[in-house]
């Protein structure tokens, strides 16, 4: 069942995402709810449902770091040792993406992340950019 909308007064115009403003195309009156419940499902649908734990996203980076070879995202998640939702794990596959403790070419995810020369530069006190 659809959900009830009203409306105070129909738009007539309706702007782009570009900027462009053009006019609302006319539908008839059953398809306006239709349109705006579909409109409302894929929102609901983009938003997250969980945000990962940071015993989580250790597991997936010590998965990663111990991996024998590159593994596929399909490969790595399903090689993980408890079960992680598949948005949760590509989530944290982003913000190690992001923090750059991972690079994924390919579709194989590799560790680049070396604390080791990294404190070698820091105590070399040449300029890390």
């Amino acid at each position: 069942m659809l959900p009830f909308v009203t409306f105070k007064s129909p738009p007539t115009m309706f702007s782009l995402s570009c900027g462009v403003v053009v006019p609302m195309p006319t539908l008839p009156e059953r398809y306006k709810y239709y349109y705006i419940y579909l409109y409302n499902m894929k929102r609901q649908r983009l938003q997250l449902l969980h945000y990962p734990r940071l015993d989580t996203v250790l597991m997936v980076e010590e998965a990663i770091r111990k991996a024998g070879e590159y593994p596929s995202k399909r490969q790595l998640w399903l090689s993980l040792r408890k079960k992680v939702m598949y948005q949760t794990f590509n989530l944290i596959l982003d913000y190690l993406e992001e923090s750059e403790k991972i690079v994924i070419r390919d579709g194989k995810i590799i560790w680049i992340w070396n604390p080791q020369l990294v404190e070698k530069y820091l105590k070399s006190h040449l300029a890390v950019a």
